[in-house]
């Protein structure tokens, strides 16, 4: 898709839908939602920075976490804790794969949330009437 669509699109989106339109529509919020949560340039880029994050934070200096140990009495955490060592070190060697294992498994996930938002959105007016009802059988109780 060229830079004149992308900027294009969305106008014209605007100028062809309806002012009331712009009103809380949970089914339009809701589509808008399934749409970015299964878009795979969104899916890639969450999946890139979800797993470039978790790749950071196991390279962590473990040091400061056997300071705080020792401050609150834990005085084995020194002994437990090689000296150097990062928090992907003491995760383990498995902890090496898993930025890539993340960004691969985001995709999937975002679908299946996705999904979910779907199912929901169709379920909505069954769970609004149970609540209804309920309100109308259980009205008498108070």
């Amino acid at each position: 898709m060229s830079l004149r669509s992308l900027v294009l699109a969305p106008l014209a989106a605007l100028v062809l839908v309806p002012v009331p339109a712009f009103a809380n529509d949970r089914a339009q919020e809701n589509a808008e939602l399934v749409s970015q949560l299964q878009d795979p340039r969104t899916q890639d880029a969450v999946g890139s920075a979800l797993g470039a994050m978790v790749g950071a934070l196991l390279g962590i200096k473990a040091e400061p976490f056997v300071r705080a140990a020792e401050s609150v009495g834990n005085h084995d955490a020194r002994r437990d804790v090689p000296a150097g060592a990062t928090l992907g070190d003491l995760a383990g060697a498995d902890a090496r794969r898993l930025p890539r294992q993340i960004k691969r498994q985001v995709p999937h996930l975002m679908n299946a949330a996705g999904s979910m938002v779907g199912v929901m959105d169709q379920l909505a007016p069954q769970i609004e009437a149970i609540g209804r009802q309920m309100e109308r059988d259980l009205g008498g109780l108070d």
